[in-house]
C-alpha cells in the first residue's frame, strides 16, 4: 500500500500499544500534523505530544485552532485554493517555509530558546489538554443540561 499510494512515506506500526507509544513520544521534538482543513479528527495525538513536552507544528484546525497562541509551537498557513493539487502545492511550500525558517532556526539556535518555548507551551496547554478538563467540560455543556431539562449548548465552531 505504501509503495503504491504513499511514495514510501507511510509507516505502519504493527501491534501498536502503550509501550510503543511511550517510546515514540519520548523521541519526538516536533509533532507535525498537516490535515486537509477542515478535516482534522480529534487531535488527541497532538495533545498527548504536548503533555510530553513536544512542540506542535500544525495546520490551524481542530484543537490547534482553538488553543494555539504565539510562542507555543507553529501554525502552518493554509491555502485558500479549492483545487486539490494547487492547495497541496501551496501548503507544502508553507510547511517547508515554517520548518526551514522557524522550526529549524529555533532548534539549531540556543537550547535555552527551545526550552523556553517548551515551558511556555506546557504552562499554556497543560491545563487544557487533560482528560479531567474534557470530562468537566462535557459534563457542564452536555450532561448537566440534559439532566436538568435545559437545552444543550452548541459545540464550538458549529
Amino acid at each position: 500500500f505504501a509503495r503504491q499510494h504513499g511514495g514510501n512515506q507511510i509507516v505502519i506500526v504493527p501491534d501498536y500499544d502503550i509501550d510503543i507509544a511511550r517510546a515514540m513520544y519520548a523521541g519526538v521534538d516536533v509533532w507535525l500534523n498537516n490535515p486537509i482543513r477542515p478535516h482534522e479528527a480529534c487531535g488527541t495525538s497532538g495533545e498527548k505530544a504536548a503533555l510530553n513536552g513536544v512542540l506542535n507544528c500544525s495546520i490551524a484546525d481542530g484543537w490547534w485552532a482553538d488553543w494555539y497562541t504565539e510562542g507555543i509551537g507553529w501554525v502552518i498557513p493554509t491555502s485558500e485554493a479549492t483545487d486539490g493539487p494547487e492547495r497541496d502545492r501551496e501548503e507544502a511550500a508553507a510547511l517547508h517555509a515554517v520548518l526551514t525558517g522557524d522550526v529549524l532556526r529555533l532548534f539549531n539556535g540556543s537550547a535555552d530558546g527551545w526550552w523556553s518555548m517548551v515551558t511556555t507551551m506546557l504552562r499554556h496547554l497543560g491545563p487544557l489538554v487533560t482528560a479531567g478538563r474534557m470530562v468537566a467540560e462535557y459534563d457542564r455543556r452536555f450532561y448537566t443540561p440534559i439532566r436538568s431539562g435545559r437545552p444543550v449548548q452548541a459545540a464550538a465552531g458549529s
